[in-house]
């Protein structure tokens, strides 16, 4: 969904507010956006921005660590933040690096091609909550989770119960890494995804 820019050049929270609010009924909701323009200079205001997302229920992902630190320094994020400890049931799929249908966090053009390609060559296969990981499970050593604003799978541990749904084959890879790294107590897939994690974990 592409958001349109305000007055003065910087991305409209009008707009974004509007494009939540239309797309309340969908599960998943990530914004991704860069800091700053590289072409104008414009500096976007990622505080505002990560509120906006976060009183939708939506996930931030930005460009650069750096923003993700300083928006974590926000009040009002900080009290998002503490909510997690309140948590005691998550619900949520697997985002694919290679699937048949494109996980929003590969698909918006975020990562350009120079990206996916050290994804692909160090081992990811995907995402759990923007946090990627690898087949074996393995998240903590992925630089760009540096800038992931979601869950990471030591953080959904402490909730008592967490249901991964997925109905997709493609994605088996990145299920069997999301349950390796200890994330789900409760697994939900059709029967084709159900046969294609099995084939992966047997192989």
């Amino acid at each position: 969904v592409y958001v349109d820019f305000d007055e003065h050049g910087r991305i409209s929270f009008e707009d974004l507010d509007a494009k939540l609010e239309r797309w309340k009924h969908r599960p998943w909701k990530i914004g991704t956006f860069s800091a700053a323009s590289n072409v104008t200079g414009i500096l976007n205001d990622v505080h505002a921005l990560a509120r906006v997302l976060h009183n939708h229920g939506a996930l931030a992902f930005f460009d650069y660590a750096a923003t993700k630190r300083a928006m974590w320094q926000e009040r009002s994020v900080q009290s998002v933040l503490r909510l997690h400890a309140k948590l005691d049931i998550a619900v949520f799929g697997v985002g694919c690096l290679q699937g048949r249908v494109a996980s929003h966090v590969y698909s918006a053009g975020y990562l350009d091609e120079s990206d996916m390609a050290e994804l692909v060559a160090d081992g990811v296969v995907g995402d759990v909550c923007t946090v990627l990981l690898r087949e074996d499970g393995t998240y903590a050593d992925i630089p760009y989770n540096d800038r992931a604003t979601g869950l990471t799978p030591a953080e959904l541990k402490r909730i008592p119960r967490r249901l991964c749904v997925v109905a997709d084959p493609s994605r088996a890879a990145a299920v069997v890494g999301a349950l390796r790294a200890g994330t789900t107590t409760d697994l939900v897939l059709d029967e084709g995804t159900a046969r294609a994690v099995l084939d992966r974990i047997h192989a």
